[in-house]
């Protein structure tokens, strides 16, 4: 849950903290990034799509590791790097 990941977010920053990575300022959110809007030209279709899910039921995905993933923003697109992977016990 949520609280399972306030802690972990809090023990990422300690570790990075260990090499010199300086600690996120602003407060952890969790969340998953499902995709981005590069244009508002279908803006329309897509907050249909979202207020058709009224429960905000999207499925489940199952999840079988955690990575830690570098993004480099640039005018050309974004650029990401999984820096770790850590399996997940299931």
């Amino acid at each position: 849950g949520a609280t399972e990941l306030v802690l972990l977010a809090a023990q990422v920053d300690a570790a990075l903290g260990g090499v010199g990575i300086p600690k996120e300022r602003r407060p952890f959110s969790a969340h998953a990034t499902l995709g981005r809007v590069r244009s508002p030209r279908n803006t329309d279709a897509l907050l249909a799509a979202i207020a058709a899910e009224p429960d905000g039921d999207f499925g489940r995905v199952p999840v079988q590791e955690f990575l830690l993933i570098r993004s480099q923003l640039s005018p050309q697109g974004s650029t990401y790097t999984v820096v770790e992977r850590w399996p997940l016990k299931t």
